[in-house]
């Protein structure tokens, strides 16, 4: 069941992408999710360094957020047929099904 349903919301993804109300919503969670992980001085601390290393300030992560924010469906829509191809993708069951050959399972 799992596994149809999620192969179900893909193809629904890829074939009419996501509602505004989708959008927006997950653009909100993302974003309230990246200011309050800078809230903590140890993931702040650890945000500089790599910064340091890889030559950026705080402003690059300002970008990125506003860069978030003015994302549109449409282009995630464009990245998602881009890169996701449910063909492509492997499913891997594990279990002891033994247990269920004979249990009437729903």
């Amino acid at each position: 069941k799992v596994e149809k349903g999620f192969f179900e919301e893909i193809k629904l993804a890829l074939d009419s992408g996501f509602s505004e109300k989708e959008l927006n919503l997950a653009k909100e969670g993302l974003l309230k999710e990246r200011e309050q992980s800078r809230t903590d001085d140890g993931t702040v601390a650890m945000m500089l360094l790599e910064q340091l290393d890889l030559n950026r300030t705080m402003a690059w992560e300002q970008e990125k957020d506003r860069q978030l924010q003015q994302l549109t469906g449409a282009e995630i829509l464009s990245v998602l047929k881009k890169f996701i191809d449910p063909n492509r993708f492997v499913v891997f069951r594990a279990g002891d099904f033994k247990k269920t050959e004979g249990a009437n399972v729903k």
